[in-house]
């Protein structure tokens, strides 16, 4: 009896041993558990943030800052949404769940911003081929300062990385990296655009010549007509169709009294027929400028402004672009307002 006694003794204290040592296992893999998924929030979280001033970066300067508003509101709202939350969840698989959501609301974003920064290269680069100017090398050329732009400095490359050092990788690095590559074309492009003529030169005007071939309203033979000639009031405003140079502002043979304007690469307007000049040889004018007044001298029938563009040297039919004016105008407001 007194074995059996001592037997189960040391056997009742050996069962709790045992329930004791499991029992801190369990307590101890549970910690550890806590704190993988504590970390795991943490850099998630930190990539998150990081993703975010990016992209807040990028949406308010080139694409439409209330659509990045409105989906990083949407992504916290399906994030929370208590129906996407798997039953028996603790509270940190439900946070760690949230900020997943927030994962895949960003990445829809970044996805949506390309898709809109592609649409607008799209569209502008149709329109320019409709104006007759090549896109690549209107982009390629100097700007209204004559200059190249002033930019450079050593190359390092773009680190897509959070606080903690650790870099964006699988499906977040492609799509922004494209993101990112998009918005430097539409960048580039729509900055181009300021130097193609998109103001009306005078506010009213009839259509009385077109470009192109026609009747010379002296020898009455056939001719090549390089401009378009608007017909109006003696003494109506003459504005300047875009931003640029003063190359010439005199009397110019069959011109009369005529300004050029070279507003950088490759392009140049004309406007003949004036009968008063006011701008200068050299001065730099800003697009909307009045730098002359309508008039009939030179080889001229009647009051009328002869307005002419030409790209690289060659002329272009002017009626394309005063169609085209509301459309270019807001691609420039667009760039401008990306420059700051």
């Amino acid at each position: 009896m007194a074995t059996a006694s001592v037997v189960a003794l040391f056997g009742g204290v050996t069962v709790v041993g045992v329930t004791s040592v499991v029992r801190h296992f369990e307590l101890d893999q549970r910690e550890r558990r806590v704190e993988a998924m504590e970390g795991d929030i943490t850099q998630v979280a930190s990539r998150i943030e990081t993703r975010q001033q990016l992209l807040l970066d990028l949406l308010n300067r080139r694409l439409e800052p209330k659509t990045g508003r409105t989906q990083t509101a949407d992504a916290g709202n399906a994030a929370t949404d208590p129906s996407r939350i798997g039953p028996g969840m603790s509270d940190g698989s439900v946070e760690l769940h949230r900020y997943r959501s927030y994962e895949q609301q960003q990445l829809a974003l970044i996805q949506s911003a390309s898709l809109a920064a592609e649409t607008r290269i799209k569209e502008t680069e149709a329109m320019m081929k409709r104006l007759g100017l090549n896109s690549r090398r209107l982009v390629g050329q100097s700007p209204a300062n004559l200059r190249p732009t002033a930019i450079g400095g050593p190359f390092i490359e773009a680190n897509f990385a959070d606080k903690h050092g650790k870099s964006f990788s699988g499906a977040f690095e492609t799509p922004f990296k494209n993101l990112i590559a998009s918005w430097n074309r539409l960048d580039s492009l729509e900055r181009a655009t300021l130097s193609i003529p998109a103001i009306v030169p005078v506010k009213s005007y009839s259509h009385s010549s077109g470009y192109g071939y026609r009747h010379d309203p002296f020898t009455g033979g056939g001719a090549f007509h390089n401009g378009v000639d608007l017909a109006g009031r003696h003494g109506e405003p003459v504005l300047a169709a875009a931003g640029g140079i003063v190359t010439r502002a005199a009397y110019w043979g069959a011109y009369g009294q005529m300004i050029e304007i070279n507003h950088g690469r490759g392009m140049v307007t004309r406007y003949g027929h004036l009968s008063s000049i006011k701008a200068r040889a050299g001065e730099r004018v800003a697009p909307g400028t009045v730098i002359g007044l309508m008039g009939s001298t030179g080889r001229s029938t009647g009051t009328h402004l002869h307005y002419e563009v030409r790209y690289e040297d060659r002329a272009l039919n002017p009626i394309t672009f005063l169609k085209a004016a509301d459309d270019l105008l807001a691609i420039q407001k667009r760039a401008q307002e990306a420059q700051g």
